[in-house]
């Protein structure tokens, strides 16, 4: 029997899969193709300090539940740049794929901190849990996932900039 941990992010992975085949469907096409340029280290930085400025503003809010709706945006989104960057998908989504499972390995943090999270405030506010363990929560899981998730970005940053935009200017 597969454990839940690994069995919610499967859960996560293929409905990520989804949302980004929602998203590519449906996308009306305009018939102007995005022109992708290249990229270079000033690129690599801008899009590290974004993306992780994202992440750690997603994690802050997560408490909120509105991460949940910018996950579910950013994933249909793929989906869309898919269709709008006028690349026959198989080659646009394997050249993106290298960056892609990180990218959607930052949403499963942040939707797992999210629910969990959400999770706790219920508990407490309906009295079957302790305030305690909002704090206990934070303590353990927001260091690690900031270390893990600030590392994917840059990983990802630099895969996006030397590797996959590299694999998709040879199919343009």
């Amino acid at each position: 029997m597969i454990s839940s941990p690994i069995k919610y992010s499967l859960y996560f992975f293929f409905g990520s899969i989804l949302l980004v085949v929602f998203g590519y469907i449906s996308t009306e096409h305009s018939g102007n193709p995005e022109v992708i340029s290249d990229l270079n280290m000033v690129d690599l930085m801008y899009i590290a300090l974004i993306n992780g400025g994202i992440y750690l503003l997603l994690l802050l809010f997560s408490f909120t539940g509105i991460p949940l709706l910018f996950v579910l945006k950013f994933l249909i989104g793929i989906g869309a740049s898919g269709k709008l960057s006028d690349i026959p998908p198989m080659q646009y989504y394997l050249s993106s794929f290298i960056h892609g499972i990180g990218e959607i390995y930052i949403c499963f943090l942040i939707t797992s901190v999210t629910i969990t999270q959400i999770a706790i405030i219920f508990g407490v506010i309906r009295k079957k849990m302790d305030v305690s363990e909002i704090t206990i929560f934070l303590k353990r899981t927001f260091p690690r996932y900031i270390l893990i998730g600030l590392g994917i970005v840059v990983i990802n940053a630099f895969t996006e900039v030397y590797i996959s935009n590299t694999l998709i200017k040879l199919f343009q």
